[in-house]
């Protein structure tokens, strides 16, 4: 399971609250895998990639 998605109602997030907290390793493996994910989009190399590739385009299409 990457995650959960639980309708915004409290009684909800508090039973998957409570689910990670009786359960540390699939925490613990959730958080890693968010993480990993969050560093593959935001991280400072990606953002560089994705102008690089935005600006490239640009570039290519533009009158010479």
């Amino acid at each position: 399971v990457d995650g959960f998605v639980v309708p915004q109602q409290p009684d909800l997030i508090a039973e998957r609250l409570k689910q990670l907290l009786d359960n540390p390793a699939r925490a613990g493996d959730m958080g890693g895998r968010g993480k990993e994910k969050v560093e593959r989009r935001f991280s400072w190399e990606a953002i560089s990639r994705t102008h690089m590739a935005i600006y490239e385009r640009l570039t290519a299409a533009a009158p010479r």
